[in-house]
């Protein structure tokens, strides 16, 4: 509006022969020209840096988001890796359990097949006696014994014997028992 009264007064002191007054309102007209330019240009570089601002924000999140995929990402192929690693060593425990408790069980059935040989493979027979065995251990290997011995005159001395405690010791008593009984003589017992 300003811009527009400058011009129609300049229009009119020129019409009206006073070159003072429509060159003073000439160059007010220039002049308010000029600072409407320069402001103009100024919003234009304002809104030029205020753009580049915002690019470069808009940049910086970019770079903050993708760092912290990367950062997730990083997090997530840590945690899968120690995952492995713990699931691979649970399993390597477990199998070397498995084949310990493997090998113990090898142990004991051997030890239950020596204590089994250790008793008689047929009972005595006689027909005035109906004589039959069982045993039954309540563990693996345990310390209950029997075994026969006849006589020349049909006479039968019956054995019995259990050891105390179970597992491999007392089968090995019972070993070592039946070895001590084998070597003492008959006669003596009679």
């Amino acid at each position: 509006g300003l811009l527009t009264s400058f011009d129609i007064l300049y229009k009119s002191f020129k019409n009206a022969n006073k070159s003072d007054s429509a060159l003073k309102y000439l160059e007010k007209y220039e002049q308010l020209t000029e600072k409407l330019h320069n402001a103009s240009k100024s919003n234009e570089a304002q809104n030029l840096a205020l753009l580049e601002v915002a690019k470069l924000k808009e940049l910086e999140e970019e770079k903050a988001l993708q760092q912290k995929k990367l950062i997730t990402v990083s997090i997530v192929l840590i945690l899968s890796l120690i995952a492995v690693f713990i699931f691979g060593k649970r399993k390597q425990k477990l199998l070397i359990q498995k084949n310990e408790e493997d090998r113990k069980n090898k142990e004991l059935q051997a030890a239950k097949d020596l204590q089994l040989s250790l008793l008689p493979k047929n009972n005595p027979k006689r027909s005035d006696l109906d004589i039959s065995t069982y045993i039954r251990s309540s563990t693996e290997v345990g310390g209950d014994y029997y075994d026969f011995s006849t006589s020349p005159d049909g006479t039968i001395i019956s054995i019995c014997g259990d050891a105390t405690g179970h597992g491999v010791a007392s089968g090995m008593m019972v070993s070592v028992t039946k070895a001590g009984l084998k070597g003492i003589d008959r006669k003596s017992v009679v």
